[in-house]
């Protein structure tokens, strides 16, 4: 089960920072999962055969969303009603065989293939009088699906060298479709929710690309305390879009990689990592896709241009074991230079018609520290206790593409950090935890800068916490509990008059969200 429900307040301010509007906001949905999945294992002398299989389905999950919205200028009260139906459907096949050749060397094959399967249909309704009448209908389709198969040879070409030659071939397919009804003049649908349909640019497409990955690995022991890994791959793909659109494009990437690792003593190792990463596309961001955030903006538009992000990785890693196999201390320093970096850019076709979609903004960088700390709390007399410590500090910078000035990377605060505890109590075969997060909300990295607006996103601290109990030998209960500081989720929103280059603010948005605490009981058993 996933039933979820929340509900928000906003106001909204002038450029003066006078209260001129409120909104209420109660949302509950109602969603019920089911999976299944099987594995099965076949020993066949020098040949070993894996094959795995997965079922999910999500059957219909209304939501329902009740706003009430005051103008206080005009002291005009609304209400309206929202009504919302998501399925969804997933399966996947996979497996791998492994045939050993002799001693020293190996032959493996592995496959997947998987189909997902969602809708979403929206209506929006102002109430009056206790009366529905439609304002918007928004129908949304997608199908994913995927097939990957990959081959590769090992062997052993010395007592200290491994080498695997290999290739890997995938398609990926996504079909989506997107409708929308307004209540304007025009003739009415009912397949529009009794509205008018709105014609939308780039709704309705296939994108395909077919992927073909040759890769060649190479192992070296150099001495005992000495390794190093080498990689080169070489990645051809070609993407197709369809439908509204009808466009064909060709890449070629190099992806080379070395791993270094050096262990300085038996409890110091030092881990330096060089990569050449090409990212896969989201083919969600090549047609028009729902914007499920803003009353204003019913959708986004497509970008049947976008290329894939190339992105050369630096990480050098430095890990300490505490002596007594108390623990472990790690520090990874990382520094990321990227190229065709993605985030929103302007696609208007007029200056009196904004649109923005993903797209490539340019190069840019991004970096920073974390430091993990795992360690036993034996020395405190808490023994088979863990207690567990990741900071993350980070720092960007790219150049924005409405404003032209520079700015931090979406989503890349100042610092995270995440604490955890657990501790098991073997005798009673009784385990229980407790886990907090936290996340910077100072500087640009929290924000999302948009043609027209810019959104400040802000978080608060969370909490969660569990206990697990083995009984009958075979059942295991799990009672869980998230969100135990009943954290809130906040946005604050500023639009403006116009392109955001203008700096002409129409209105503040602050808005926050409450979940309350979740419980659960899960219960589970082998036989």
């Amino acid at each position: 089960p996933g039933y979820r429900y929340w509900d928000s307040d906003e106001f909204t301010y002038d450029k003066d920072g006078n209260l001129i509007g409120a909104e209420k906001q109660d949302v509950s949905r109602d969603e019920t999962e089911y999976s299944g999945n099987v594995n099965l294992g076949f020993s066949m002398g020098k040949s070993v055969l894996q094959l795995n299989g997965l079922f999910e389905q999500r059957g219909d999950s209304p939501t329902d969303r009740e706003r009430i919205t005051a103008d206080l200028v005009s002291g005009i009260v609304t209400e309206q009603s929202d009504q919302q139906s998501t399925t969804r459907r997933n399966w996947e096949i996979g497996g791998d065989y492994d045939y050993e050749i002799d001693s020293d060397s190996r032959f493996r094959v592995l496959f997947i293939a998987n189909d997902r399967n969602s809708t979403s249909d929206r209506i929006r309704y102002d109430v009056s009088n206790q009366e529905l009448k439609p304002n918007l209908f928004l129908d949304q389709l997608s199908r994913d699906r995927e097939r990957i198969i990959r081959t590769s040879l090992t062997r052993n070409v010395s007592e200290k060298q491994g080498l695997e030659l290999g290739a890997e071939g995938a398609q990926t397919i996504r079909d989506s479709d997107l409708k929308m009804g307004l209540d304007t003049p025009g003739e009415r649908n009912e397949s529009y929710g009794n509205l008018v349909p709105v014609s939308i640019d780039n709704s309705k497409s296939t994108v395909q690309e077919i992927r073909y990955e040759p890769f060649m690995i190479h192992n070296w022991q150099i001495n005992d305390r000495m390794s190093l890994e080498t990689r080169l791959i070489y990645e051809s793909s070609t993407i197709e879009q369809s439908g509204d659109v009808s466009r064909e494009r060709s890449f070629s990437f190099v992806k080379p990689r070395i791993d270094y690792r050096y262990n300085l003593t038996q409890s110091f190792q030092v881990r330096f990592e060089v990569e050449r990463d090409v990212s896969q596309l989201s083919f969600s961001d090549f047609s028009a896709s729902v914007d499920s955030n803003d009353e204003e903006k019913n959708t986004f538009a497509g970008n049947p241009e976008i290329a894939q992000e190339k992105l050369w990785r630096y990480d050098l890693n430095l890990e300490y074991r505490l002596p007594n196999d108390l623990g472990v201390v790690n520090s990874e320093f990382y520094y990321r230079d990227a190229e065709d970096h993605i985030d929103r850019i302007d696609v208007s076709t007029s200056p009196d018609v904004l649109r923005s979609a993903r797209g490539n903004i340019g190069d840019g960088k991004w970096y920073g520290v974390n430091f993990d700390i795992s360690a036993k709390l034996d020395p405190l007399n808490i023994r088979n206790a863990l207690f567990t410590t990741r900071l993350r500090i980070r720092d960007s910078e790219f150049t924005d593409p409405f404003l032209g000035v520079k700015r931090r990377r979406e989503g890349n605060g100042r610092w995270g950090l995440n604490m955890g505890f657990r501790h098991d109590i073997t005798s009673k075969r009784l385990t229980y935890g407790i886990n907090y997060s936290n996340d910077s909300n100072d500087g640009e990295g929290r924000k999302q800068f948009d043609i027209d607006d810019i959104e400040e996103r802000i978080n608060q601290p969370s909490m969660s916490a569990y206990i697990e109990k083995r009984a009958f030998d075979n059942f295991t209960f799990r009672f869980e509990s998230r969100n135990l500081t009943e954290n809130q989720w906040c946005r604050s929103r500023t639009r403006f008059v116009g392109h955001i280059r203008d700096q002409q603010v129409r209105e503040i948005e602050d808005y926050c969200s409450r979940s309350g605490i979740q419980l659960a009981l899960r219960v589970r058993a082998t036989f």
